[in-house]
């Protein structure tokens, strides 16, 4: 549906239909309200920052927080406390961090502008929806669809809260029961709360394009650098000409060049000062938050993968256990030994040694009761503590 510069979507980034509008109705430029499934929301406890150093801080921990997800991200942040005036060390605020995957972001910017439109930015439903209902207050909303269940709350100037749960999710009583909980307490803290859940509410809701957040295509961004290039260059070229027609005496050639160097000696500082500044606060955060970035992660996908490689088919685990490096494991089969052995020449294992003592089964003459314990090679804990925790006890 298109209201003037907005479009709304309810499918897939790569579904993305326009059949039954032509181009002639569609507006360009043009902002995407997307379904909030498109996106994904992190909370972290930051130091009271700018919104700058908040923003880099998060792209720090991208990989712990989407480990094994390779696709580039777009981000944008908001700190709970960014517009309040109690903003101590004793208060840490919490930021809310929204991602959404770059590439899809593109695959739309292309497939809109095969049809003249240009996007220039996509923001989540319930953001827009919110915003355009508050019309600056305090206040939450619960939005529903076939997918998805996304609770948001709104300071009249930014996110304050993301809680999103799937369909599927809410079967499981637990997360049902927790989910209700989170909403009904919303309903308390918040004097305005709204609720939107069908499509019809959807498309004649009022809506607002708030400053954030909005994503941007990559491919936006760099069609915007190329068209300021450009300008550049031309105007570059129309000084020239002028230069070369009625500007070419010794005197006026020389004022140019100075004012012409003198623009660049200036662009060059302001630039290293710029790169400096930024190694210097990526260095800080680097060293401030070292404790968790090179705390030992042990990858248990892949030791699972890796143990279910090496046991027998005819062998079985019955117990298992992960611990600071070392794994236990206890089970039934016919050749222990033969495990023990493959364990024992694995590079990723060390001092396999037998926990429990091989029993026979007494139902089955056949088959072993056994127990093995080993380390992990390059797992190395005490290394760590010893490093950022010499004084804890170990």
């Amino acid at each position: 549906m298109i209201r003037g510069s907005v479009m709304r979507s309810s499918g897939s980034p790569s579904a993305l239909k326009l059949a039954d509008i032509t181009t002639s109705q569609l507006p360009s430029p043009a902002t995407l309200i997307a379904p909030n499934q498109w996106f994904c929301a992190t909370s972290l406890n930051l130091p009271p920052l700018g919104a700058e150093q908040i923003h880099r801080a998060t792209l720090l921990q991208r990989e712990s927080l989407f480990p094994g997800y390779e696709n580039p991200l777009l981000l944008d942040t908001f700190s709970t406390s960014e517009h309040s005036a109690e903003n101590s060390e004793e208060n840490t605020p919490a930021t809310i961090a929204l991602w959404l995957d770059a590439n899809s972001a593109d695959q739309l910017y292309q497939n809109l502008d095969e049809s003249a439109i240009q996007l220039n930015a996509i923001l989540p439903r319930a953001v827009a929806l919110l915003a355009g209902q508050a019309t600056g207050q305090t206040a939450a909303l619960l939005d529903q669809d076939e997918d998805s269940f996304t609770l948001v709350a709104w300071d009249g100037q930014t996110l304050s809260h993301w809680l999103q749960m799937s369909r599927s999710d809410m079967n499981h009583p637990t997360f049902k029961a927790e989910w209700n909980s989170q909403v009904d307490a919303m309903r308390k803290q918040f004097d305005l709360f709204f609720e939107i859940s069908t499509k019809r509410a959807w498309e004649s809701a009022v809506v607002a394009i708030p400053s954030h957040p909005l994503f941007t295509p990559p491919k936006q961004i760099q069609f915007n650098q190329q068209r300021t290039r450009l300008k550049r260059r031309k105007g570059v070229s129309i000084l020239l000409l002028l230069t070369a027609i009625g500007l070419s005496t010794p005197f006026i050639d020389a004022l140019l060049s100075g004012l012409q160097l003198r623009q660049s000696l200036s662009t060059l500082q302001e630039e290293t000062r710029t790169i400096s500044e930024t190694r210097n606060q990526t260095v800080r955060l680097e060293n401030e938050y070292a404790p968790i970035l090179r705390m030992p992660v042990a990858d248990l996908r892949a030791i699972f993968l890796s143990l279910n490689q090496l046991i027998p088919a005819d062998t079985r685990l019955t117990h298992f256990k992960f611990e600071k490096g070392r794994i236990e494991m206890e089970g039934i089969g016919p050749n222990p030994e033969q495990l023990l052995i493959a364990l024992e020449n694995h590079p990723e294992y060390q001092k396999v040694a037998l926990s429990r003592a091989v029993q026979g089964e007494q139902q089955k003459s056949d088959l072993n009761r056994f127990g093995i314990q080993l380390q992990l090679r390059d797992y190395d804990l005490q290394s760590y503590l010893d490093e950022f925790f010499p004084e804890v006890p170990q």
